[in-house]
């Protein structure tokens, strides 16, 4: 019979195997598994211990994203809130968007953070435009023209009409007929009548004494928006030129009157010439008809008596038509009437019967105010495509070479952009701008200017209050 010390033996054999089976897929090795084990665990610490050395020489080489932001030259933005800081003279400021940190930073390089790798940091004041973009575009979202400007007549809640209108930046409306040389009389809410032709504006001050020259007749009138007509190239009113001492003796001619229409017929046609005080001055048909509607006579006169008379021509690019135009077919008053530039364009193509594309978001643009601080009527709407912007110069005149830089963004609000260092602080350096008419861009909203010494504002507050302190 096995005594209890063979048990203990034959349990703790068997155990053995057990392991050994476990360990090292041998029931009987030759030598001890646990022996094996520990070399392995040894290598294991070994292995972690270099590990961890790399690691460590590696952070003091470059340093980990916590703190990297301290060189001053990058936006730190906070993981867990979305938060933007810069970290100037030493101190974190809070900005109040990323487009303010941009400028401060002079990049839009970013760096996420922890809260709790900044909360050791000593603050400065809270720096920043508060009401710059929360976003800045890059270089694939910015938009190139067209720029299209509609308008429409409407309808309000309570049935009362509403002339309103639309910007639409980066786009073109659908179909629509182009007006070319044809007339199209439109009203604005003020109630002035005008005459757009060749896509000019021109107004009609006394529209009796128009009616008969321009044959208004029972023309269709178009309601229009007063920021739309304000955005068209004007030209000279459509009404009697006032000629001083009207009804005097003229040296002009023989018998004649300052302020009377002489006609002359020959074989090359119908010529008009109005009396002035010592000489004759060619005007166009309609202007004949204009002035004898104000009560100036019609007289006949030859060849000869107009070059015995001398004449002095008034003409300028931007006068009236020389005749009635023929005016655009219309179905109604309710047609969308657009305006639409191409980039440098100070003359823009106009379209009635256009379609606005409603349908891809414009009824969801930014509302305006209507009317800016300063008084400039503004569009009713301005869309720019979800995601998108443009840069784009206001220009005062066709023979201006330069003007001020705007960003334009998906909030239809524009922002003056300074100069290429500013430019280059909002990740846009080198990008192509465009231009158009300064009376166009007027129609858009203006936010605060993207200067980072008004960034800086706070801060430079706070200077002076330490130095009234100090004496200094």
């Amino acid at each position: 019979m096995a005594s209890r010390k063979d048990l203990l033996d034959s349990y703790q054999f068997a155990a053995r195997r057990v392991v050994s089976a476990a360990v090292v897929h041998e029931t009987d090795p030759t030598e001890w598994p646990y022996r094996r084990l520990g070399g392995a665990g040894m290598g294991a610490v070994m292995i972690t211990v270099i590990a961890l050395a790399v690691a460590g020489i590696y952070g003091m080489i470059r340093p980990g994203g916590k703190t990297s932001w301290r060189d001053g030259s990058s936006v730190i933005l906070v993981k867990e809130t979305g938060a933007t800081y810069v970290y100037l003279d030493g101190k974190l400021h809070l900005t109040p968007n990323f487009t303010s940190a941009a400028l401060l930073a002079g990049t839009t390089t970013k760096v996420s953070t922890s809260t709790k790798s900044l909360a050791e940091v000593p603050r400065g004041p809270e720096l920043g435009i508060a009401d710059a973009p929360a976003n800045l575009p890059v270089a694939a979202d910015l938009v190139a023209p067209p720029w299209s400007f509609c308008t429409q007549q409407v309808w309000d809640t309570s049935n009362s009409e509403l002339s309103r209108s639309w910007m639409l930046v980066g786009e073109r409306p659908d179909a629509g007929t182009e007006i070319a040389d044809a007339g199209l009389l439109v009203r604005t809410p003020s109630g002035t009548l005008w005459l757009i032709w060749q896509n000019m504006r021109f107004e009609i001050p006394d529209e009796g004494a128009a009616r008969s020259a321009l044959n208004l007749g029972n023309q269709v009138i178009v309601p229009v928006g007063e920021a739309w007509l304000e955005a068209l190239p004007v030209g000279r009113p459509i009404a009697p030129i006032v000629v001083p001492r009207a009804g005097q003796a003229s040296k002009a001619l023989p018998k004649a009157r300052i302020g009377q229409v002489r006609k002359v017929t020959s074989s090359s046609g119908t010529q008009y010439f109005l009396t002035l005080a010592s000489r004759l001055s060619p005007i166009t048909e309609l202007q004949a008809s204009l002035q004898n509607g104000a009560g100036a006579a019609v007289k006949k006169a030859t060849p000869a008596d107009v070059s015995a008379a001398g004449q002095t021509a008034l003409r300028t690019a931007t006068d009236p038509p020389a005749q009635a135009p023929d005016f655009v077919a219309l179905r109604d008053s309710k047609t969308v009437a657009c305006a639409s530039w191409e980039n440098g364009e100070f003359v823009p193509k106009i379209s009635v019967e256009s379609e606005v594309p409603v349908d891809s978001g414009l009824n969801s643009a930014l509302q305006t105010a209507t009317v800016s601080a300063n008084g400039t009527s503004l569009a009713d709407r301005v869309w720019v495509e979800p995601g998108k912007a443009t840069l784009v110069q206001s220009r005062p005149s066709p023979e201006s070479t330069s003007g001020p830089l705007y960003l334009v963004t998906d909030q239809g609000i524009r922002y003056a952009v300074p100069s290429d260092a500013v430019l280059s602080s909002l990740g846009l350096s080198g990008q192509e701008s465009w231009s158009l008419p300064a009376a166009v861009i007027a129609r858009i909203p203006e936010g605060p200017a993207l200067d980072p010494q008004v960034a800086l504002a706070a801060l430079h507050a706070q200077e002076e209050i330490k130095d009234m302190l100090s004496g200094g």
